[in-house]
């Protein structure tokens, strides 16, 4: 089994060529010129967490892709309108978890209460890792409700905020940053822009993206520099540039 997931973070291009080799695998041409239909001994499942006809609109999703798997299409409801199954997700995990680390937690009805209670934009995938890291932060305890009331909700939803593995509606984050800019050009009326508008705009975004990624490293420049995809020298320069300070200090949690 093949497992393709948020398939809507590849570009269009990646897109066509997977379209290209499945097409092939699946319909054999033969000498008569028509395609003669393969039976294939794998399975491939393909996922997403957007609603694909919005992706499809907005050219995000390429739909012969997405036509050549449709037959065997899968609309999953979010977690918040399927309450019943965060008991049975929360045993899985925690089965799973207590095998491979020798363990004997429980999970208690409490606790499955609290969790219900909870709207889950993130899914399955914000459960799972509510989850994880209460166990984790907790390995040597017995699992109580003050351990889940102790997380920071608000903070876990925005972890995987880049790759849209948690979205709460069919926005993407370029689509969330478009408005802000329309509502910003609308609010000027008939008056000029402030001059240097893109490097105004560019800024905005980078000081708290650099600022962000400082604080989750801890202050470690390299690591935060390999996590932004840009060579040191060139992280020290916008630092420099944006006054985002470099003292490591400022950044220990």
């Amino acid at each position: 089994m093949f497992i393709l997931n948020n398939i809507e973070n590849a570009t269009i291009e990646v897109q066509k060529k997977l379209f290209k080799y499945f097409n092939n695998l699946i319909y054999k041409n033969t000498l008569t010129g028509m395609p003669k239909y393969q039976n294939l001994e794998f399975k491939l499942i393909i996922g997403s967490t957007v609603n694909l006809n919005y992706s499809i609109n907005q050219k995000k999703i390429f739909e012969e892709l997405l036509v050549l798997f449709s037959d065997g299409l899968i609309n999953i409801p979010p977690l918040r309108n399927r309450k019943e199954d965060i008991r049975p997700l929360l045993e899985f995990f925690c089965n799973y978890l207590n095998k491979e680390f020798s363990k004997e937690k429980i999970i208690t009805d409490d606790i499955v209460k609290f969790l219900e209670d909870y709207n889950w934009p993130g899914n399955v995938r914000e459960l799972e890792y509510v989850f994880k890291k209460v166990f984790f932060e907790n390995i040597d305890e017995n699992l109580n409700l003050q351990h889940f009331k102790n997380q920071n909700f608000k903070k876990i939803q925005n972890i995987n905020l880049v790759n849209n593995d948690i979205q709460t509606s069919d926005e993407s984050f370029s689509d969330l940053v478009k408005k802000q800019i329309s509502n910003f050009f609308n609010l000027l009326g008939k008056d000029k822009p402030p001059p240097n508008l893109y490097n105004r705009i560019v800024s905005e975004v980078e000081k708290p993206l650099i600022t962000s990624t400082l604080f989750y490293t801890n202050g470690n420049q390299l690591k935060a520099a390999k996590i932004l995809g840009i060579n040191r020298n060139t992280l020290r320069k916008k630092i420099l540039d944006l006054k985002i300070s470099s003292k490591k200090s400022d950044y220990l949690k």
